[in-house]
């Protein structure tokens, strides 16, 4: 505890960096481990595994978008280092918790004058990540612009038009399916992510089953 109360009174003791994946505390229990099973110099190599393990958090990347599993909140992470979200109401505790995971600096809300492209209306959201245009469709009049110009679309509500436009669309049974969603920008493409394809298949995972309306 002392030791705890002493760093945290350091100047720029606290660093916000990105959720490391799972490897990373496996990496660094194990050289701990390695530290203090072995007595011949040998042991010094666990070292390793928690230096390898600050070089993976540190690198982490996070997500460039991230959309909440009702599709009522989405969250664009700018170059430096803030979350920007489409709703200050909505959704306060993903808000948080996004924040933590990312190590934002801070949240702001989306506007039309904060020169990265990002703006909402009664409609929905729109954003600008590199070269890829993010729609977040709150309602259905939004749909046709939305297939014309987006990228990737979000919608809270069924697309019932022919929509060609956007290389990725997620709706209510994405949404329904995956929960949230996180988007990593690669390149000239974009990587997805869900809350299922973290948990995987294993038996306390429920199974989703479409139902007609």
């Amino acid at each position: 505890l002392w030791v705890a109360r002493t760093l945290s009174e350091w100047a720029g003791s606290p660093i916000r960096v990105t959720a490391p994946p799972v490897i990373v505390p496996l990496v660094a229990a194990a050289g701990g481990l390695w530290l203090c099973i072995w007595r011949t110099r040998w042991r010094h190599l666990g070292w390793a595994g928690p230096v390898v393990a600050v070089v993976l958090t540190l690198n982490t990347v996070p997500p460039s978008l991230l959309i909440s599993g009702d599709g009522r909140l989405a969250a664009a992470r700018g170059e430096d280092g803030s979350l920007t979200l489409s709703s200050t109401v909505r959704g306060r505790f993903a808000a948080e918790s996004w924040r933590r995971y990312t190590g934002a600096s801070r949240t702001k809300p989306w506007s039309a004058d904060d020169g990265q492209g990002l703006r909402c209306d009664k409609l929905g959201c729109t954003a600008q990540v590199g070269r890829i245009v993010l729609a977040v469709a709150e309602d259905a009049r939004s749909h046709e612009e939305d297939c014309r110009r987006a990228d990737i679309l979000i919608s809270r509500v069924p697309i019932r038009q022919p929509c060609t436009g956007p290389s990725q669309i997620i709706g209510p049974r994405e949404l329904r399916r995956g929960g949230a969603h996180a988007v990593w920008r690669m390149g000239e493409g974009v990587r997805v992510e869900t809350v299922r394809d973290r948990r995987g298949n294993r038996p306390w995972v429920v199974k989703f089953e479409h139902k007609r309306q």
